[in-house]
């Protein structure tokens, strides 16, 4: 197939691709659970900042996801609207069947003429040539340059097109693997297409409170990347004046929270212990103890930080192996959103212990306004979800018009 007989096929495919939509919008909406959902995606427009199609298109995506990714569906679909359909629109559907749709999180590699891309699909490193009108007016946007891109695609049996709201963020693939995880409740299970499906198609509502972060970016302090890593261990007796230095502490019932107030010269010849002493942001850290169980966790605001803070427990404790890589390394971004929302996070039982404030932190966010920005690794996550840039309150995610077929309606 040569390219202006591409073109015209996936032409014909976008024009047949609205008629199924419009099939599937009718058909979702006589499904009760499907119908209270999208009635729940549509009722976020009072109090939100998107404009009203941005929620009309997001709930439209919402059906055409239970649909285009399930074949039993579309074949059901085909029997019971086949003798009306348009032969167009049979065609489009028919080869719907036999390629299912599915959810990608692909970044762009190439742009090509007359809405072709170049696309590779973050979660499997398959690279896929894409026809997307819709994208071609988003890549001209600034904000987006470097964003991934995370929606609802189909094949012509060629390439691949768009279907329902163009969604992006700035987040990395550990980032979407371990919000998923929060969701499928199988964080060892790999997050394959098929996972991404059920994880959106099964908690879409909650899901997409990702959307808040769209034109967030990632946060640094000089030339680190500020991160939220979280490391679990457990030590049966603790002694924190065995680490040495100055610690400052706070308790609340059975648990403990320890801040290192003041290093010492001995932590200067561990791994980036000279940093503790001119990067002092960068060097943060925190360890939180359950003292019942001996549960703890070790939180950092950078691999830095996780490597020295690492290497000062093993040093105390030898027989204590953390390994070199965390356990948990997520986006400040991330980290704020989910510090909003209400979801199970592996640290969760530890949440009031970890936004308590140390009595230097309480001093040092409220004593001189003008440093607030200079200490956000002493902010709750409350506080530090207020000065970045573009969460909940910050930005429309478009102007409204964020649907490629088959998600328009006439």
């Amino acid at each position: 197939m040569n390219k202006q007989e591409l073109l015209h096929h996936c032409k014909v495919f976008e024009q047949g691709g609205v008629d199924v939509g419009q099939l599937i919008y009718d058909e979702g909406l006589a499904v009760k659970t499907l119908r209270k959902t999208h009635a729940a995606i549509l009722a976020l427009e009072e109090g939100g900042i998107q404009p009203a199609q941005y929620y009309e298109s997001s709930a439209l995506t919402y059906l055409l996801s239970h649909s285009l990714t399930d074949s039993k569906a579309l074949k059901r679909l085909l029997k019971q609207h086949e003798a009306i359909m348009q032969p167009r629109s049979k065609q489009v559907l028919s080869s719907m069947i036999d390629h299912s749709a599915f959810w990608s999180f692909f970044s762009v590699v190439e742009i090509h003429e007359d809405d072709f891309f170049t696309i590779v699909d973050l979660l499997t490193e398959k690279t896929h040539l894409l026809y997307s009108p819709r994208l071609s007016d988003l890549v001209k946007d600034p904000r987006i340059k470097g964003k991934h891109f995370l929606t609802l695609v189909y094949s012509n049996g060629e390439c691949l097109h768009t279907a329902g709201v163009l969604r992006f963020n700035s987040l990395s693939v550990s980032d979407l693997r371990f919000y998923c995880s929060l969701f499928h409740h199988k964080a060892d299970t790999a997050l394959d297409a098929a996972t991404l499906k059920d994880v959106i198609n099964k908690a879409y509502l909650e899901f997409f409170e990702l959307d808040a972060l769209s034109f967030s970016e990632k946060q640094y302090d000089g030339s680190q990347e500020l991160q939220r890593i979280w490391q679990p261990f457990t030590l049966e007796a603790f002694d924190i004046t065995k680490l040495g230095g100055t610690w400052e502490t706070v308790e609340i019932e059975d648990q403990i929270k320890f801040n290192l107030l003041e290093p010492d010269e001995g932590m200067r010849s561990l791994p980036n212990g000279t940093l503790l002493f001119s990067e002092c942001n960068v060097m943060e850290g925190q360890l939180v103890r359950d003292i019942d169980t001996g549960d703890m966790w070790l939180s950092t605001w950078t691999d830095k930080a996780y490597l020295f803070f690492s290497c000062l427990l093993s040093r105390s404790y030898p027989n204590l192996k953390l390994p070199k890589k965390p356990s948990f390394a997520i986006s400040l971004p991330l980290s704020v959103l989910l510090s909003t929302m209400e979801i199970e996070l592996p640290w969760s039982h530890f949440k009031e212990i970890i936004l308590a404030l140390t009595d230097t932190m309480i001093e040092d966010l409220y004593g001189d306004e003008d440093e607030d920005e200079d200490v956000l690794w002493q902010l709750k996550e409350e506080e530090a979800y207020q000065i970045l840039p573009a969460t909940k309150t910050g930005q429309p995610i478009d102007d409204g018009s964020v649907v490629d077929s088959p998600t328009k309606r006439e």
